[in-house]
């Protein structure tokens, strides 16, 4: 087995088979790039509350996700505000606690709409997309705005589809820092292959509403026209 500081190995009761899972949070290459990040999710024995107040003791001393880039408008250049975001997880699922600052926290849009219709929300939004097999093709989505809607959909090199709705958990927050979004994703709402060793890929996507702005953890290089399905995003 090779050594990596960001793996983690668990012994999951929880599922039909019993495989030690070792899970290695890092970037999706969407932008057909060569670097990535990563990340180390902490393995948790007591869940937070989703409640929209990373209080919990368990998103302490945790790694952070921080050092976005700009997608839109300006392809490459550090996202405007910062963004910090920390994975836990336990037998039974991921957990996502997100700070979204913001330095006018007044300002921040939370228009509502239907779940999955993030086309014309006027919101500001998270999403997470998670590629259990690694591959940028095959992947899950998870969105919700700084108003409270969800949406999610799946991606494989044929379709994206919007009408697969999950059951997962969220709460959000504005505080006068910016904003929060507290997730909690079982794994009955992830599909990931049957493997002794699991690696999964993460990105995650911030849209700033009222600056038409959309910042990624790993920048995706516009430019480049083979960008996988999975990052894809409404910029209207």
């Amino acid at each position: 087995m090779t050594k990596n500081p960001y793996n983690l190995i668990y012994l999951n009761k929880h599922i039909s088979f019993t495989f030690f899972f070792i899970l290695l949070v890092s970037a999706l290459n969407l932008s057909g790039q060569t670097a990535k990040k990563s990340i180390k999710a902490v393995r948790i024995s007591k869940p937070p509350k989703i409640d929209g107040i990373l209080n919990d003791r368990v998103w302490e001393n945790i790694p952070v996700a921080t050092d976005f880039f700009q997608f839109d408008p300006y392809n490459g250049e550090p996202a405007t505000q910062k963004t910090e975001i920390k994975i836990a997880y336990n037998d039974n699922a991921l957990f996502i606690g997100a700070m979204m600052f913001d330095t006018a926290p007044d300002s921040i849009l939370t228009g509502l709409a239907k779940r999955d219709d993030f086309e014309y929300i006027n919101a500001d939004i998270l999403t997470i997309d998670i590629s259990p097999y690694n591959d940028g093709l095959y992947a899950f989505s998870y969105k919700v705005s700084a108003s409270g809607v969800q949406g999610d959909e799946k991606f494989s090199p044929s379709e994206k589809d919007v009408n697969w709705d999950a059951v997962w958990e969220s709460c959000v927050k504005i505080n006068d820092k910016g904003w929060v979004a507290e997730i909690k994703i079982p794994y009955s709402a992830i599909r990931f292959p049957k493997k002794d060793i699991q690696i999964w890929g993460i990105n995650f996507w911030r849209n700033i509403r009222r600056k038409r702005e959309w910042a990624t953890w790993t920048f995706v290089n516009k430019k480049i026209s083979s960008v996988s399905s999975i990052s894809r995003i409404n910029k209207s």
